[in-house]
């Protein structure tokens, strides 16, 4: 049931949400009316403030362009914490998500076979990418339970990356370079994803550029990269951006000639990637260091790769437990990955012991 709700001043409220959420989404008007299932005639009566809205169009609109236009929907899920109280017991920490999503786009690198990808966490990032991966014609298995992914990339058939999930994730910025490699040609509408602080995406396309791809930014694109040939370069990033040093360390392998990226991002992530490039055949030194050193291969073949453990959920139950006093114990845990944490818990008196 479509359940009517008060415009007059409501209208003109929504009406510029709709179009500012629009504009940063790079949407025509046309576009988001095939997203919501309406006419592009109502879209522009919206952003007129001409037009009556039903909860279920809200609902529509707040799922292609973002919670913040309105919602009518209920929370789905809420967290009661009791504290005082110390925590204790065993966990296991899970595969990296910021490992999990570059490894799932470098796995498009692979002309042929199927790359496995072990350790790979169950979190809603994940699934993104894995689907983006099928848009874009790759034959994707996950076993949850095991927490294992296969990606078979051999057909790969479209290189444009749908609005509707890179919406939903800022790294799918990530397949610009598989993409670009492998079909000359990547276009991304928007990205999405967390908002921490300002996260620019200009590493990726100025960075294209220095390989000698063209690279434009349009109305309908963020991004639009074309490319017959890439060929290797220096680059220097301004800032040691994550994602900017993993997509240009992708495109890197496969250049022709040789490729300094200085610089880079020395993240163990980053180092992950890295790491499993060399696997596949990329020829990469420095590695962990903030240069990097790369020679362009002819292709790089499918792999089975096992994702290093999440630093991050180490430090928050490691966090966890320290505040309320408990005792837990941690596995799945590579001890120089925690350096920093074990080093500022230490500081303030909290016992930190490894086995093994």
């Amino acid at each position: 049931m479509n359940e009517y709700i008060p415009q007059n001043n409501f209208q003109l409220t929504i009406a510029e949400k709709v179009i500012t959420a629009r504009k940063k989404a790079n949407m025509t008007q046309e576009e988001l009316a095939n997203a919501i299932g309406s006419t592009q005639s109502a879209v522009a009566r919206m952003e007129a403030g001409n037009q009556n809205f039903t909860s279920q169009m809200l609902d529509r609109l707040s799922d292609v362009l973002g919670p913040d236009i309105f919602t009518t929907k209920p929370i789905e899920k809420s967290v009661r914490i009791i504290g005082n109280t110390p925590l204790e017991g065993v966990v296991e920490i899970q595969g990296a998500k910021n490992s999990a999503l570059p490894a799932i786009a470098a796995a498009l690198l692979a002309s042929n076979g199927t790359t496995i990808i072990r350790n790979v966490p169950n979190v809603h990032d994940v699934h993104i990418m894995l689907e983006v991966a099928k848009t874009l014609g790759a034959k994707v298995v996950y076993d949850e339970k095991e927490h294992t992914v296969s990606i078979d990339a051999e057909n790969l058939t479209n290189y444009k990356i749908p609005h509707d999930l890179s919406s939903k994730v800022r790294t799918c910025t990530l397949f610009l370079a598989p993409l670009v490699l492998r079909l000359g040609r990547a276009q991304l509408p928007s990205v999405g994803g967390c908002s921490i602080g300002e996260r620019k995406t200009d590493f990726h396309y100025r960075g294209f550029s220095r390989f000698g791809a063209e690279v434009k930014s349009t109305e309908r694109f963020l991004i639009d990269v074309k490319a017959e040939k890439l060929t290797g370069n220096y680059i220097y990033l301004d800032t040691p951006s994550h994602t900017g040093t993993e997509n240009l360390l992708m495109v890197a392998c496969l250049a022709q000639g040789d490729t300094v990226i200085d610089n880079a991002a020395s993240d163990p992530e980053v180092v992950d990637l890295a790491n499993m490039l060399v696997d596949m055949g990329a020829q990469i030194k420095g590695i962990g260091s903030r240069t990097l050193y790369i020679s362009g291969v002819a292709k790089l073949n499918a792999v089975e790769h096992t994702l290093i453990p999440d630093r991050h959920d180490f430090t928050a139950f490691a966090v966890a437990a320290a505040i309320t006093k408990g005792k837990i114990t941690l596995k799945n845990v590579i001890q120089d990955n925690q350096r920093i944490t074990n080093a500022k818990l230490r500081q303030m008196g909290v016992e930190i012991e490894y086995e093994g």
